[in-house]
């Protein structure tokens, strides 16, 4: 996952966990839903944010999580929307980097749930189930993970 997300690895908070795999997708259109995921959990993240590729469950899953203070349950739903910004939110920003994931996921054929995590922030996962992934890292092109 380090080459899905490469500002992750000198981030001391991000943990990488889970399988090893190679995504089969888009590289700009991923890579920027990516990078967005990833400034969302640097925005509201206190401590700690994890990174992992859930290869076991099925549909697999790309797990972006954080422990900030999340969202409420009746904003979950919303997520994802173009411009809409949690009321807890402490940072500024657009409201358009959750629907530049969402549209892109959808694009690939995947689907995005926007949960609370055990951490205590947000968990965004990425459904991946019609995406091209490989755990042993062979064979094809795309923005890779390991």
């Amino acid at each position: 996952l380090r080459q899905a997300f490469p500002a992750a690895v000198s981030d001391e908070r991000v943990q990488f966990f889970g399988e090893d795999g190679v995504l089969y997708v888009d590289p700009v259109r991923f890579g920027a839903a990516a990078d967005n995921l990833l400034a969302n959990a640097r925005r509201h993240a206190d401590k700690r944010i994890r990174i992992g590729l859930e290869m076991t469950l099925r549909p697999p899953r790309l797990v972006v999580e954080d422990d900030g203070a999340g969202a409420a349950a009746d904003e979950l739903s919303r997520l994802g929307q173009r411009f809409f910004r949690g009321a807890g939110g402490r940072h500024e920003g657009a409201g358009l980097g959750l629907s530049i994931v969402l549209a892109t996921i959808k694009a690939h054929g995947g689907e995005v749930r926007f949960l609370n995590s055990p951490l205590g922030g947000l968990r965004v996962e990425l459904l991946l189930d019609r995406i091209n992934i490989r755990s042993d890292g062979s064979g094809g092109e795309g923005r890779k993970s390991d």
